[in-house]
């Protein structure tokens, strides 16, 4: 029987997922396929109980299917309550729908040491699906405190609102700040975030969320910037920080890493067993 997988978003082409995911079937010896699907939110539930009838095992969902997806799902990991977001999706035996998010556990494990040993102030920029996954793997570095950035209001308020009272029941300081400019929330933060599609292929590709004023307020500082977007490798928030003298990394480890838990959570092989940095995508990335 053929293990049928998919990733479903709007835009979808830019994906690497599709060869992330051959070589882990090639690795646990399973016959089977991964495919890019195109999605729009409309198309969301017809397109979930299609994939059901042929047979699919699991698929990812990117943007902008993370928190719409819920209302679709019957069942919902703990993440997924606290997060209000899923980016997986299981395909149970008796036809319903179980709602998982790996996300955060692909970014905690991609972070540099330094930043996981000794974290005190972390930046996150906007405040949608992904946003909450990194917050939710930020509280467990134990930070001192977590501010999240937006440029307008989320549609999520409550969620947002629900995961920042949980953060401070931990004793982190957290924030929410709806600000023109981002210079105040950023001011000693020694890792800075951009969840937003700001920089992706399909997604106003020549921007950043950053201002050239708000970088150049940094100066000094010894920020980690850190970019979901990984298509392009080099994103104009990563060049602009990197022009400015500070490191940073895209989002490709991030995505290796999520991949390897949502395909243990589809197949039930061992994560242990998965050889994520043998991935030919961040071989060839480096």
């Amino acid at each position: 029987m053929k293990t049928l997988l998919a990733v479903l978003g709007d835009p979808i082409e830019h994906s690497l997922s599709p060869q992330i995911h051959s070589q882990f079937l090639a690795q646990a010896k399973l016959e089977g396929s991964y495919l890019r699907i195109q999605t729009k939110a409309l198309e969301l539930a017809d397109t979930l109980k299609r994939l059901g009838s042929e047979g699919y095992l699991g698929v990812n969902l990117t943007i902008p299917l993370k928190e719409i997806a819920l209302a679709l799902c019957q069942h919902k990991s703990p993440e997924v309550e606290a997060l209000g977001a899923c980016n997986s999706i299981s395909f149970l035996a008796d036809g319903s729908l179980k709602a998982d998010n790996t996300d955060w556990l692909g970014f905690l494990s991609s972070l540099p040491v330094r930043l996981k040993q000794n974290l005190g102030k972390a930046a996150v920029l906007g405040a949608g699906g992904s946003a909450k996954a990194i917050i939710y793997a930020l509280c467990a570095l134990r930070p001192r405190e977590i501010v999240i950035i937006s440029r307008s209001e989320p549609s999520t308020s409550d969620n947002l609102a629900a995961l920042l009272t949980r953060i401070e029941a931990q004793g982190i300081k957290a924030s929410f700040n709806v600000m023109g400019s981002a210079e105040e929330g950023l001011a000693g933060a020694q890792l800075i975030v951009n969840t937003t599609p700001l920089g992706m292929h399909g997604h106003s590709a020549e921007k950043s969320p950053l201002l050239a004023h708000e970088l150049d307020a940094l100066t000094g500082h010894l920020s980690y910037f850190y970019d979901l977007v990984y298509s392009p490798a080099e994103t104009v928030f990563l060049r602009e920080a990197r022009s400015r003298g500070f490191q940073g990394q895209n989002g490709l480890a991030m995505l290796v890493g999520q991949a390897g838990h949502a395909f243990c959570l589809w197949t039930g092989f061992r994560f242990e067993d998965l050889d994520l940095l043998g991935s030919s995508v961040l071989s060839e990335a480096s």
